[in-house]
């Protein structure tokens, strides 16, 4: 893990829904007077993707502009989303450029910029890839129980098996508890969202983490028949972050 992220922590399913729905709706708030203003020298010397790369950054200013204080944004947790946000942009627009996060790092500390720049200047950072991959899965896992209870698509069975399948899939790429924090997120979502109703769980326990989070414990749940027989329109997973 990266040295200045060693007070970071994952997004909470409510953290994560709140953050990505301001971020959903800064994104169509970017006009002509933001490109306009755009310090110069920021780009420094690339000549591929800036018009893509300036706005990401006017985008990533528009959505810490929503949080106002450093207090604000820590409770929120908004640095966590948009750095998440920024890594699956580079890895899926820009093939992997690890060296575009020192233009958004150099736009964000631009003295044009002074209201965000203490907000997450130390948390924008490209993520390794076991951690992304991680942060990613269990995202992906949130999305789909945002659609789950927003019930705009297909049956409930259907969506609940899908979320299902997605946790159990992160219990089963990452069981191992060195990441208290990533251990804790799994916890959280489960025992502050309704899939315990839906689904029949079997507790699986590990040495410590009833300890660490207060007796409750790192299960994994199984699917109830009734989900199996189900088309699952959601098995392969397929959420998509937009960088338009």
């Amino acid at each position: 893990m990266e040295a200045s992220g060693q007070n970071e922590r994952y997004d909470s399913f409510d953290e994560y829904s709140s953050n990505k729905d301001i971020y959903e709706r800064i994104r169509s708030e970017i006009g002509g007077d933001d490109y306009d203003s755009f310090p110069s020298g920021v780009l420094q010397e690339k000549e591929v993707n800036i018009d893509f790369i300036k706005k990401d950054c006017l985008k990533l200013r528009r959505y810490l502009i929503n949080f106002n204080t450093k207090e604000n944004c820590i409770k929120k947790n908004c640095c966590q989303y948009i750095n998440y946000f920024l890594n699956n942009t580079i890895r899926d627009q820009y093939s992997s450029d690890s060296s575009i996060f020192s233009i958004y790092k150099t736009y964000m500390n631009h003295d044009s910029n002074s209201n965000i720049k203490s907000l997450c200047g130390s948390e924008i950072n490209y993520m390794e890839l076991n951690k992304y991959e991680k942060t990613k899965n269990l995202y992906i896992t949130y999305d789909l129980y945002k659609i789950f209870i927003s019930d705009n698509y297909g049956t409930l069975c259907s969506q609940a098996n899908s979320c299902s399948k997605a946790y159990n899939n992160v219990k089963t790429l990452y069981p191992e508890l060195n990441d208290t924090k990533f251990c804790k997120a799994l916890v959280d979502f489960k025992k502050f969202t309704p899939l315990g109703h839906w689904l029949r769980p079997q507790t699986q326990r590990f040495n410590g983490i009833s300890e660490q989070f207060d007796g409750e414990q790192y299960d994994i749940q199984q699917h109830n028949s009734e989900f199996e027989e189900q088309n699952t329109e959601y098995d392969g997973y397929n959420i998509t972050y937009s960088s338009l």
